[in-house]
């Protein structure tokens, strides 16, 4: 199994390489417009999975690995990190978390896609009631890109409290990172304090192809800033509750620099 670009596809796909092959025959085994992650394969060489990051969310895939034949099973949203096969086969461990669940380890039955935590799944004190889910949207870039990202409304706006609330957009690192259905901290707090966030992708980030991740290539601190502007254009038209004297933003590592 091979995790790579093709040479005539924009995506990241795994492949079959047949090693009998002088040519060492390379076969995606995925298609359509889609990014896949890792690929593991249980012990005994059987059975391979991986996932594919399905608009932030995982999209969990088994398959033969003799055949390459695969498909997906169906599983809560969230993200997903396969760890490894049971004993059997019959099972997945993986590392899953989502926006009310912290990162925990879990076992999925891939007969059912029944999934069992085996570690905890709230904060000590906390139960999922206590946190905000967001909600996935899409901006479309003077560029001509829809991009994605996470709308994290405010608690106050949400309980009735209060009709306007600060809004703060937040620049992901990488800056081949893709925003994620997942647990995140500091959002959850912001949230509760009052303040909304859009958590946004920009061009460079990953998720949506080789052409709009190099389409960052020569125009960093650039074209990302006027995504960034889109990004707000939009909030602005369609976030009723979003004060527009009080919007900021944040980000760390190239969402630092980007910032500046």
């Amino acid at each position: 199994m091979l995790l790579s670009e093709g040479p005539h596809d924009d995506w990241v796909r795994v492949w079959r390489v047949d090693l009998s092959d002088p040519h060492r025959k390379r076969t995606p085994l995925t298609s359509g417009p889609r990014e896949d992650g890792r690929p593991i394969v249980s012990r005994d060489g059987a059975c391979f999975a991986f996932t594919r990051n399905a608009d932030g969310v995982s999209e969990l895939w088994t398959g033969d690995a003799r055949s390459g034949a695969c498909a997906p099973v169906s599983t809560p949203p969230g993200v997903l990190d396969p760890l490894t096969f049971s004993a059997d086969t019959r099972a997945l461990y993986v590392n899953r978390n989502s926006p009310k669940e912290i990162p925990h380890l879990a076992r999925i039955d891939l007969a059912t896609g029944g999934l069992t935590p085996l570690s905890p799944t709230q904060p000590i004190g906390y139960s999922a009631a206590d946190f905000i889910t967001p909600e996935r949207i899409h901006f479309n870039t003077r560029a001509g890109f829809s991009v994605g990202a996470y709308l994290w409304t405010p608690r106050t706006v949400a309980a009735g409290e209060a009709k306007k609330a600060p809004l703060i957009l937040h620049a992901h690192g990488g800056p081949p990172v893709h925003t994620r259905y997942r647990w995140e901290a500091a959002f959850q707090w912001l949230a509760a304090q009052g303040y909304g966030i859009l958590d946004f992708d920009y061009r460079g980030s990953s998720g949506y192809g080789r052409a709009f991740r190099r389409a960052l290539y020569g125009q960093w601190g650039s074209a990302d800033v006027d995504d960034t502007l889109d990004a707000v254009a939009w909030a602005r038209h369609h976030v009723a509750w979003a004060d527009h004297e009080k919007l900021a933003i944040r980000g760390g590592s190239y969402g630092g620099y980007k910032v500046l």
